[in-house]
């Protein structure tokens, strides 16, 4: 029971990911297990590269965290965090204390790499496991800046997977590789489930035009609560929109101090 974390994988609601730190002690404890090293030097070398370079791909993944390290005293894995300015914060937390995002990914990640290991057991880095994965909403518990740059850091580090991917929101796909195909799922009574690629070219369009491309099919995009047209920003960015707004503050100061 150790093994498991109460969340929740792709196919089927019994099925639990399974718990990285689990096997990422066990590595560790097994490299340097004098038993281990004197039965077989090979095996050894590989458990101790395997979570050397897990914990290089997981650091790699969330630039928010600066290690993680073994407590060997109460047996568990501890995460030292970088703060808002990238200062490392001394006080470590436990998987328990980080943030949602922070736990998905290693949960999400951990899962696949174990179950590739289990048909590869010859690999010491993860970053050489070859198959095909699958991930059910992407985006689900992550800021929009991992939301972006999620999809072209795992195929950075595992470029012998290819990935496919379920997303309700605009924002990965700002980070999705060149090579990236882009497909829409349809169900209808008739037809039933149907996929239909879509000839989009992801490197041209900012999220507005994804939001009302076919992709999403979001036709109305202007905030509800808006009540005039002529107060709406249209503006590429928010630091355009706060320039534009403060040099029209301006001209009515300067209309003023004229009349």
């Amino acid at each position: 029971e150790q093994k498991y974390y109460q969340s929740k994988s792709l196919f089927g609601i019994d099925n639990l990911l399974l718990n990285i730190e689990v096997e990422f002690k066990n590595w560790v404890y097994r490299s340097t297990s004098q038993e281990v090293v004197s039965r077989d030097k090979d095996l050894a070398e590989r458990l101790k590269l395997r979570a050397i370079s897990l914990k290089k791909l997981l650091l790699r993944l969330m630039n928010n965290l600066s290690d993680i390290e073994i407590d060997v005293v109460n047996d568990k894995l501890i995460y030292f965090e970088k703060d808002d300015f990238g200062k490392i914060i001394s006080i470590p937390k436990s998987f328990g204390q980080l943030a949602s995002g922070n736990r998905s990914i290693i949960a999400m990640v951990g899962d696949m790499v174990i179950r590739l290991l289990e048909g590869q057991p010859d690999i010491s880095d993860p970053s050489d496991l070859e198959g095909i994965v699958l991930i059910d909403e992407l985006d689900i518990h992550l800021h929009p800046t991992w939301q972006k740059a999620l999809p072209g850091l795992l195929s950075e580090i595992f470029p012998k997977i290819q990935f496919i991917a379920s997303t309700h929101s605009p924002i990965p796909l700002l980070g999705a590789p060149k090579e990236s195909v882009v497909l829409k799922v349809h169900q209808s009574s008739e037809a039933g489930i149907t996929v239909e690629k879509l000839d989009i070219d992801l490197t041209k369009l900012l999220p507005n035009s994804l939001l009302t491309s076919p992709i999403f099919d979001f036709e109305e995009i202007i905030p509800t609560a808006n009540t005039s047209l002529e107060d709406l920003h249209t503006e590429d960015t928010f630091q355009e929109a706060m320039a534009n707004e403060e040099i029209k503050e301006r001209l009515k100061k300067i209309a003023q101090s004229l009349k």
